[in-house]
């Protein structure tokens, strides 16, 4: 059992690693806050005043926001990682360990 955590952690360690070198992962960050501040800025638009807008109406815009890009970039991000391990030869090479697919399909998942 100790073993099987342990395992599950240096996966999710690695993937968070590929995660955070991956460009895709970059963008999405970017596009993400420059889309939140333009929300919460072009709130107020409609009340004829300029500047950032409050809580509550930041709130609403940013979790319509949050509903659209969070599963697509989840979409992208996770098969990226398993068909770019498939491209390089290195899910033969992870499988071919004493892991279970179980152990290597949540360390996926967790990172």
């Amino acid at each position: 059992m100790a073993s099987s955590l342990r395992t599950t952690a240096i996966l999710c360690a690695k993937e968070m690693r590929d995660a955070r070198r991956n460009r895709w992962f970059l963008l999405y960050a970017v596009a993400f806050s420059i889309l939140a501040l333009a929300l919460s800025y072009l709130s107020l638009a409609g009340a004829a005043r300029v500047g950032f807008a409050g809580l509550g109406r930041t709130t609403a815009s940013l979790i319509n926001l949050v509903l659209l890009v969070v599963p697509l970039m989840g979409l992208t991000l996770g098969a990226a990682a398993i068909a770019g391990e498939r491209e390089r030869g290195q899910l033969l090479y992870t499988l071919a360990q004493p892991i279970s697919v179980g152990e290597y399909l949540l360390g996926k998942f967790w990172g």
